[in-house]
C-alpha cells in the first residue's frame, strides 16, 4: 500500500448522501408501519408532521436580517476605496441600503 500524500486533501463526505440515506431508512419504517396498521401509520405522520411544526415555530430568530448600520453624514469622505478619483455626487436609495457613486469623467483624446 502506498503511503497517503500530504499535499492531496481527501474530499469531504457528501452530506447529502447522509440525507438520502436517512430518507430511505425513514420511508421504510414509515412503509412498515403503514403495512402493520394504516390508522397507526396515518397517527405517526400526523405526530411527525405536528412536532415538524412546532420546532419551526419554536425556532428562534437569528440576527443576520438584522437593520443596516445608519447611512455616513452627507460629503464625509466621498472617496471610494484604493480610488483617486473626484466625486461628483453620491445617490442613496430611500431604503439606506445602496448607493451610487458618481465619479467625474475624465476624457482622454487618444488616436
Amino acid at each position: 500500500m502506498a503511503p497517503k500524500r500530504k499535499d492531496v486533501e481527501e474530499p469531504e463526505p457528501s452530506r447529502a448522501a447522509g440525507g438520502c440515506v436517512l430518507l430511505v431508512l425513514i420511508a421504510g419504517a414509515v412503509a412498515g408501519v403503514f403495512a402493520a396498521s394504516t390508522a397507526a401509520g396515518v397517527l405517526g405522520l400526523w405526530f411527525v408532521g405536528t412536532v415538524a411544526l412546532w420546532r419551526t415555530v419554536r425556532r428562534r430568530v437569528s440576527d443576520m436580517p438584522a437593520t443596516p448600520p445608519p447611512l455616513p453624514p452627507e460629503g464625509a469622505d466621498n472617496v471610494p476605496a484604493g480610488g483617486n478619483e473626484r466625486i461628483e455626487r453620491v445617490e442613496y436609495d430611500p431604503s439606506g441600503v445602496r448607493c451610487t457613486i458618481h465619479v467625474v469623467r475624465a476624457e482622454v483624446n487618444e488616436p
